[in-house]
């Protein structure tokens, strides 16, 4: 890969030679850390589906602002695919 102290060669010819942009090297990705709200939703979402199986986003949504959490369709639909919970229920 890139050897950052390489003798002969700088950074930008070995990116050049690699065919990848500057940028992308010096690229690193931040990792939004998860506060205490988000994972308090996280685990009511996942304990809603287990009840509910069936439930969609939006109803999810409509079921998390009646419960007191403020959360719009993109936010439950956001939250359910980081726990992979797909629309479709298990079929029985």
């Amino acid at each position: 890969m890139i050897e950052p102290l390489h003798n002969t060669l700088s950074i930008s010819r070995q990116c050049e030679l690699l065919a990848l942009n500057r940028s992308n090297y010096y690229y690193t990705a931040s990792a939004r850390p998860d506060n205490d709200s988000e994972l308090a939703m996280k685990y009511e979402l996942k304990k809603l589906y287990l009840t509910y199986p069936f439930y969609g986003y939006r109803r999810m949504a409509v079921t998390f602002s009646r419960n007191g959490f403020i959360v719009s369709n993109k936010h439950a639909r956001r939250f359910a695919g980081w726990l992979n919970i797909s629309e479709n229920p298990p079929q029985n």
